[in-house]
């Protein structure tokens, strides 16, 4: 067997030209990679994402409760998609993926 290569969880499309790669824990994540999994998302997303239309990016961690450290280093953590940067946003394991991938 060759290296584990760093993927994450699903990759979500949605029309008209929403991406949403979702990095799912079960107990509390580490933060660096969990983005670096939401990373491997982001790049896997720009193959296959249209073209020449605009596209909406949102990661998402799906998680349980997070201690206040954990929480200020998500605040912080960032996946580049298509040259722009986008804040990794967290979902609680019984909200609605709506909620994460709301405006802004």
């Amino acid at each position: 067997m060759g290296p584990t290569k760093v993927k994450c969880d699903f990759l979500f499309f949605a029309d008209p030209g929403l991406v949403v790669p979702i990095e799912v824990k079960d107990s509390e994540p580490n933060v660096t990679k969990a983005t670096k999994q939401l990373q491997a998302g982001a790049k896997k997303a720009e193959e296959l994402a249209p073209r020449g239309i605009a596209v909406t990016f949102r990661p998402v961690l799906v998680s349980k409760s997070l201690r206040t450290h954990k929480r200020n280093l998500l605040r912080g953590a960032t996946v580049q998609f298509r040259k722009q940067r986008e804040r990794v946003r967290r979902l609680a394991c019984d909200d609605l993926l709506t909620e994460a991938i709301g405006s802004s």
